[in-house]
């Protein structure tokens, strides 16, 4: 049995149903190099040279407007077309070519897209190594942006190494894997396409159940317009697998398929293969003129494109025929060709190994060279790297030395720095102190006044009103100036009890800040000259009784300002505590 193993290639294309006439007559702008794609990728299946010329004009274009998105895919799409009619050399130019374009623009999925179609390339010329790099590129870019579909062609890609490289057991497990993730999204196309290799991968290890089921599943999920190419492969496999089981009338209707697929495409490979194909379902059914009449198709194809894998296969089946024929001269012509080919493909290997043996002594020779010279240098770098050395460590020791230096100066600096600061710091604490004992000498001063006022003056006041009293007589003069007298003492011991009360506010020490203050607020207020509201916030328990002395003088001097100079109507005293912060605002209208 004949085994097709499928690539993916990655085009990402929309479809639509413009027409190249109208297209053309748009102005030159992305939407009308994106209908020259989706135009050029319609026409892929029927006529890959309108396909390839509609996608040189979608790249030109897309270039000269400077869509280079637009241009890059043109020349990925025409690396597909070449590499489906057989020309890899041109395909991977213009892969290489799309991967320049995406890099400067930085379009990683059609970098990666690239890459994998240039592993593709590699596996068609058997280039294991370069296919897998390939691969691998792609697939490190398909996960960093997390797509999922190319991953599934990726996956693919890499079973199809192990394929080639009789690895059996990876190659289906990557099949495998591909397919997990393909049956998880609808309308994936690749399907077939991996259905087929795992049909061929169990054919080779003899699993006859598993490789029938999946070619069957492969032939249920084919669509000969969306993808001729795969529908073509999955035709010719089962045609062989007709022959292989020996129904012979269904795999000369299935080759019949393929071969029509073939001219369609117009791939000269596809074609000869088919042709090939054709000519042995002929020869098992016994149609032997028709079997030599495909074979010599095929041979006129193979010859013109020197195809000389088939030409060994063709030659050998006609000579094969021509006996069954009774021709044995002819086939005996057909056995020297052979000969001549495998004797062709012998003379070359042999040519690629004098060659590779050329090369490997002409590197020998090369190295030891380079071996010698890299002696005699490393002998005079020796030389330098002692005198280096000992350049090294006398400056490695003078380094430490200043760097001791350094530390030591810095250290130095550092203390006194630290020895400022705490002058600095005693000085201000000092500072403080002596503002301290000045506001509590000045509270004890205001205390003695205080009291001096109120138990002298005030005792003294009420005493000469009582002696007065006690000498008026009962005149009317004498009453009349008696209480005038009497209204002018207990005006002067208001205002004397009123000013031992600033001085020393009794209330204070009795109930604390909060309640001096709003004592004081609803004296001003009562007096109707302004209407001050008093807001206080936070516990003010436990704060020394100097410091809230010196709160309520703040407050004291404030109000006094406003009434003084503000002509102000309303005023607010807002008094607040947060741990250990107190602000303090007085603000009027």
């Amino acid at each position: 049995m004949k085994h097709w193993i499928i690539l993916t290639l990655l085009s990402n294309v929309l479809t639509v149903d413009a027409q190249l006439d109208d297209i053309l007559s748009r102005r030159d702008d992305p939407i009308k190099v994106q209908k020259l794609l989706d135009l050029g990728y319609e026409y892929e299946s029927r006529d890959a040279d309108s396909a390839l010329l509609i996608y040189e004009i979608a790249g030109k274009i897309g270039k000269s407007i400077g869509y280079d998105l637009g241009y890059g895919r043109s020349l990925n799409y025409r690396g597909i077309v070449e590499f489906e009619r057989g020309n890899y050399t041109e395909s991977e130019t213009y892969y290489l070519q799309s991967i320049e374009v995406f890099r400067a623009i930085d379009y990683q999925r059609g970098i990666a897209a690239s890459y994998n179609n240039i592993g593709n390339i590699y596996i068609q010329l058997s280039d294991l190594e370069k296919s897998t790099d390939s691969y691998l590129k792609a697939l490190a870019i398909f996960e960093d942006i997390h797509d999922t579909l190319s991953l599934i062609s990726n996956l693919n890609n890499l079973g199809t190494i192990f394929f080639n490289n009789r690895q059996y057991d990876k190659s289906a497990f990557y099949y495998q894997e591909s397919l997990k993730l393909s049956l998880l999204m609808e309308d994936n196309p690749e399907v077939t396409d991996i259905y087929l290799n795992l049909a061929n991968t169990y054919d080779m290890v003899e699993n006859d159940k598993q490789s029938t089921f999946y070619l069957y599943q492969a032939l249920s999920t084919i669509d000969e317009e969306a993808d001729p190419y795969g529908a073509l492969i999955v035709y010719v496999a089962f045609s062989n697998h007709m022959s292989d089981t020996g129904k012979y009338h269904a795999a000369l209707d299935y080759a019949r398929k393929s071969l029509a697929l073939a001219h369609n495409i117009g791939n000269p490979y596809n074609i000869c293969e088919a042709l090939i194909t054709m000519g042995e379902k002929y020869f098992h059914l016994g149609g032997f003129e028709q079997a030599e009449k495909n074979y010599n198709s095929a041979l006129e194809i193979a010859l013109e494109n020197k195809f000389t894998k088939l030409l060994e296969h063709l030659y050998f089946n006609r000579a094969q025929l021509r006996a069954e024929q009774n021709n044995y001269h002819k086939a005996y012509d057909d056995l020297l060709a052979l000969k001549s080919v495998k004797d062709t493909l012998f003379s070359k290997d042999k040519q690629l190994i004098m060659q590779e043996l050329e090369t490997k002594y002409q590197s020998v020779k090369k190295e030891n060279m380079l071996a010698e010279q890299e002696l005699t240098i490393l002998e005079q770098k020796n030389k330098v790297s002692r005198q280096r050395s000992l350049i090294f460590w006398i400056l490695i020791t003078l380094s430490g030395i200043v760097f001791t230096l350094f530390l030591g100066i810095a250290f130095i600096q550092q203390r006194r720095k630290m020895l400022r600061n705490k002058i600095l710091s005693l000085e201000k604490e000092k500072e403080i102190q002596n503002m301290k004992s000045l506001i509590e000498g000045e509270e004890r001063e205001r205390s003695r006044l205080a009291k001096e006022l109120h138990d002298g003056v005030n005792g003294s006041l009420g005493a000469i009103k009582l002696l007065a009293g006690n000498d008026t007589g009962a005149s009317k003069n004498n009453r009349v100036k008696w209480e005038r007298i009497s209204g002018m003492i207990d005006q002067v011991s208001d205002e004397v009890r009123e000013i031992s009360h600033n001085l020393m506010p009794d209330i204070l020490l009795r109930l604390g800040l909060q309640e001096a203050i709003h004592s004081y607020i609803r004296k001003i207020s009562l007096t109707g000259a302004i209407d001050i509201e008093f807001q206080c916030y936070g516990n003010f328990e436990g704060v020394e009784n100097s410091v809230q002395m010196t709160i309520y003088r703040i407050i004291q001097e404030l109000v006094r300002n406003v009434l003084k100079h503000a002509h102000a109507t309303e005023c607010i005293v807002q008094l607040n505590r947060h741990e250990d912060n107190i602000s303090l605002t007085v603000e009027d209208n």
